[in-house]
């Protein structure tokens, strides 16, 4: 019998918002409370950035291009979520 197969595991999916502003906690959580899970995945939507470094919607080629020359194109274990709502884009934190 796998016992690997039988054992309980743990997927974490942690809605984020992807600014320059939050990348500490994106790092915190990864090297925290991350390591629990089995496996780890951050949820954005495709409009990232803030005022300071400019937005940019990663559903237009263009823009997810300057994204990634800005390097604020997200890396791997984020799952870009396109035609999602932004209730909180005109939230003030």
């Amino acid at each position: 019998r796998d016992r690997d197969r039988d054992r309980d595991r743990l997927y974490c999916m942690v809605p984020f918002i992807w600014t320059p502003r939050f990348f500490p906690n994106y790092r915190a959580i990864k090297s925290t409370w991350g390591k629990r899970c089995d496996f780890l995945r951050f949820t954005v939507d495709a409009v990232v950035g803030d005022e300071t470094v400019g937005f940019y919607n990663l559903t237009v080629p263009s823009e997810a291009s300057a994204a990634r020359e800005a390097r604020m194109y997200p890396p791997d274990d984020v799952a870009v979520l396109h035609n999602m709502q932004r209730p909180w884009h005109c939230v003030d934190a």
